[in-house]
């Protein structure tokens, strides 16, 4: 069979019983069914008390020919059960029966008349009282239809989609090896007839997915021990807690490896788990490993570890050559052929977490004088070698080793013994203990100001954990703020440092790292960002690090600066420059200057003056940084639109300094533009579009210039010029 992960799980039908149909009783009053094959009366009377007890049990009224469930206080009739004339119900969800959870329903059928198919009684499990089933990722279910109306035969011919169980035969019970993923999940029980009609009955779950919780054994027990050779010993598993489904027990022993799986114990009409194996001791005396592990569906496991003490005793074969031997002599108790002494174990070589408790447990047994103390010395040189901790009895020894220092590994040896008699006996085992270097678990919150003149950023600890593993706490932290790999700054812990953001590039890494009150360094936490990317106020463009502040007018992100990116084709400059006379100084200011081929990101093409550009078209990323283009002629009029219209958008665009005559603007939305050379009081600025102008001369022939906009120092207004492609103008980039 196949697994539908996620709908339908692996599909298992056992119990097959063909049997055509079941007969019905007289339809000239409707038709009603016998529905149920357990418990028949003859009145409601004779059904007894409906109470909790019986929540959910269901009993033929043979009088009445009624079905009643039990729902705790009353005896209620099952729906669909008077009659199968139009009682067909929309979804086929109510289920009644043993525990609540298995009846008969009025089911949906593509025909209504008489010898409509029906499935008459069905149920569920694992039991439950509501409409939706709430079960375990994995976890097993069984349906179960025990009978169905089907005068005109079952036609078990393989019907049915991925989620659909087709009912071939009835009885029949279908087992779904579990949902392999949380969530809602829907399975379809599917009758059809040899005259073409169907029947439904959905059943809904609601898996839930507790992946993260671990199972645990509670309680478990290896009885008897000490045992002598020959005898049987059982390993019990007595509690568990465990949310999710336990597909497996494995149980592990001297000369064995077992696995067994819950089943379906048809007889009990249940699961049956098993959580029991019983084994007959073959072995040499000596101490034995025995173990019991649990495995959940998600795969999570949980295991115990007990030492089996096998003592010398009476072969099997001594005793049956003693023939002369009662029975009373043969059943006597395995303590009378033990052979009398102390047997001490410390147990197997162990690791443990440096300055956290760590459990010891010895074992010792002893015949027939009893043990009258158990002590540990664990030998840690730095709570006292030699110190014994004293118990009377043989749990509950903890010891921690707090060696001070860097992080690392230490040896020792730990003894147990067993006082009898006022006599010693012992036995040592190895103890690996590990020291840990601290761990730093989080992040580093970062925030900035809002000057854009003065740029700063501030990291901040967001640590979830201060502690290594050892349960030492973290003691400073310690800074690289110059992404050198010298860590300098020490401050205390949940600090947080502001650095300048850099002058270029406008990104910052900065990181931090740990110190135990030991010195041991924990792992480093970094960060990197830009002021920009966290303000929003301004970008970064990646190429050369150069940052430019942004501005929303309207619906649109505009530079606030003009572009300075120096355009090159095959590596040399082309088609830019810092004005007339090249200076870095202006650049710094005013940006660049670029032809129209440079700026539309053409040259290589041959797309400039005197050609026509097909490029011209649609957006045009051309000089701009990535996510950014050039904007066109349409742009610049939404621009001046959101401004107050043309007539005055010259004085809100342009910058409060730097123009003419008086000529200055008012910046009101930040645009900023400036005058072409403060120093020489220019009256003019000049920003290219990505619209191209075409016109034909007097001469006849098609020139082809572009669409520049245009502020000036003596007027309010803001204008749009064609001029041809070779004159140098500025850029300002909108963003995508």
């Amino acid at each position: 069979m196949k697994t539908l992960r996620g709908r339908l799980p692996e599909l298992l039908l056992a119990a097959l019983v063909p049997v055509a149909f079941v007969a019905c009783g007289d339809d000239s009053n409707g038709g009603s069914t016998k529905p149920y094959s357990g418990k028949e009366v003859a009145t409601l009377a004779d059904a007894g008390v409906c109470d909790q007890s019986r929540l959910g049990d269901s009993v033929f009224v043979t009088d009445e020919d009624l079905v009643y469930v039990c729902d705790g206080r009353n005896w209620t009739p099952e729906p669909g059960g008077e009659s199968s004339e139009g009682g067909s119900s929309a979804d086929g969800n109510s289920e009644g029966g043993e525990g609540g959870d298995s009846g008969e329903n009025a089911s949906s059928s593509d025909a209504a008349d008489a010898t409509a198919p029906r499935i008459v009684w069905w149920s569920v499990k694992p039991l439950v009282t509501s409409s939706l089933r709430h079960v375990r990722v994995k976890e097993p279910v069984v349906i179960k239809v025990d009978s169905v109306f089907a005068p005109n035969g079952i036609d078990n011919s393989p019907s049915g989609g991925a989620d659909t169980l087709a009912i071939q035969f009835s009885p029949v019970v279908f087992t779904l090896k579990g949902f392999d993923k949380a969530g809602r999940h829907s399975v379809v029980i599917r009758l059809a007839d040899r005259a073409g009609n169907t029947v439904t009955e959905t059943v809904e779950f609601v898996v839930n997915d507790l992946s993260t919780v671990t199972p645990s054994i509670v309680s478990w027990s290896v009885e008897p021990n000490p045992v002598a050779v020959g005898a049987q010993v059982a390993i019990l598993v007595d509690s568990v807690s465990a949310p999710n489904w336990v597909e497996t027990y494995e149980f592990r022993g001297p000369g064995f490896s077992v696995t067994t799986h819950p089943r379906w114990d048809k007889s009990a009409d249940r699961w049956a788990i098993g959580n029991q194996f019983t084994f007959t001791v073959d072995t040499l005396p000596g101490d034995y490993p025995v173990s019991v592990k649990i495995k959940d569906a998600n795969g999570r496991v949980s295991q115990k570890t007990d030492t089996l003490h096998v003592l010398a005793g009476t072969s099997s074969s001594e005793e049956e050559s003693s023939s002369s031997s009662s029975s009373s002599s043969s059943s006597s108790s395995s303590s009378s052929s033990v052979v009398p002494g102390v047997h001490v174990d410390a147990g197997p070589d162990k690791t443990c977490p440096g300055h956290q408790p760590c459990a010891f447990n010895g074992v010792a047994t002893s015949y027939p004088e009893p043990i009258e103390e158990y002590k540990w010395d664990f030998g840690d040189p730095f709570s006292g070698k030699g110190t014994w901790t004293v118990h009377a009895t043989n749990d509950g020894f903890e010891h921690t080793y707090m060696r001070p220092g860097l992080a690392g590994s230490d040896t020792y040896t730990a003894k147990f013994c067993a006082v009898v008699a006022g006599t010693a006996h012992c036995d040592s085992t190895t103890v690996t203990v590990s020291y840990s270097a601290p761990t730093l678990r989080g992040s580093l919150a970062v925030s900035v100001n809002d000057d854009y003149n003065d740029k700063k950023i501030t990291f901040t600890t967001n640590f979830l954990t201060y502690y290594d593993a050892d349960g030492d706490q973290i003691d400073s932290l310690w800074w690289d703020l110059d992404n050198d790999g010298i860590f300098e700054t020490k401050k205390k812990r949940s600090a947080s440092v502001t650095v300048s953001a850099p002058a270029s590039g406008d990104y910052k890494t900065v990181k931090v790292r740990g110190k135990d009150i030991w010195g041991n360094v924990s792992n480093t936490v970094s960060a990197r960002t830009s002021w920009c990317s966290v303000s929003g106020l301004c970008i970064n463009d990646s190429r050369d690090g150069k940052t430019y502040k942004i501005v929303k007018i309207g619906h649109q992100y505009w530079m606030a600066e003009n572009l300075n990116y120096e355009y090159r084709v095959n590596g040399s400059l082309y088609g830019n420059s810092c004005d007339v006379d090249d200076d870095p100084q202006y650049c710094a200011r005013h940006g660049r200057r670029y032809t129209w081929a440079a700026a539309m990101d053409t040259a290589a093409t041959g797309c400039g003056y005197g050609k026509a550009c097909s490029a011209s078209s649609g957006r045009v990323q051309g000089v701009c940084p990535d996510g950014w283009h050039l904007p066109d002629s349409l742009a610049w009029d939404t621009l001046f639109t959101a401004v107050g219209g043309r007539r005055t958008a010259g004085q809100m665009l342009k910058a409060t300094e730097g123009w003419c005559d008086n000529g200055n603007g008012t910046d009101a939305y930040g645009f900023s533009a400036l005058a072409g050379d403060v120093e020489n009081c220019q009256s003019h600025e000049y920003f290219w579009s990505s619209s191209e102008f075409v016109f034909e001369h007097f001469d006849g022939n098609l020139y082809y210039d572009a669409y520049h906009m245009v502020l000036s120092s003596d007027t309010t207004c803001a204008y749009f010029y064609d001029s041809p492609k070779f004159v140098p103008y500025s850029v300002r980039c909108l963003r995508d």
